[in-house]
């Protein structure tokens, strides 16, 4: 329950932000790049807690949640794009670099992205035991 009402305030945050930037763009002229780039992700990883609640895993990376991570990704890509009417060198490079780093970091192995302190160790066989702590 606690995870889809974290749902719900990420969507919140999201859309608000999302709101936000294309609110003064439209009005204003101004593009607030950090807005447009952080809100669509909120949105997405709030409809992925308030769809998934606590299926998902609390450490480590599955494929669904990378799924999501690519997606997120992908969509603040495009917030990007499309909130920009005119664009200069720094709007480009800043475009394309965030695009590379919001979905290729989805693409590295799961043993990256796990803090050292919570990985757990395995048996190198099947059969041995789990040594106590």
């Amino acid at each position: 329950m606690k995870s889809r009402m974290g749902g719900v305030l990420l969507i919140l945050l999201g859309g608000g932000a999302t709101w936000y930037a294309w609110h003064i763009a439209l009005t204003d002229g101004v593009r607030d790049l950090e807005f447009a780039t952080l809100g669509p992700p909120f949105l997405v990883f709030g409809l992925c807690l308030l769809i998934h609640g606590e299926s998902l895993p609390r450490h480590g990376i599955t494929p669904l949640l990378r799924t999501y991570g690519i997606l997120a990704g992908l969509t603040a890509v495009l917030n990007l794009h499309f909130i920009k009417a005119d664009r200069d060198k720094f709007d480009t490079i800043f475009e394309v670099g965030m695009g590379i780093v919001l979905v290729g970091i989805w693409f590295l192995p799961a043993r990256m992205l796990v803090h050292p302190l919570q990985q757990v160790s395995r048996p190198t066989r099947p059969d041995d035991p789990i040594e106590p702590r």
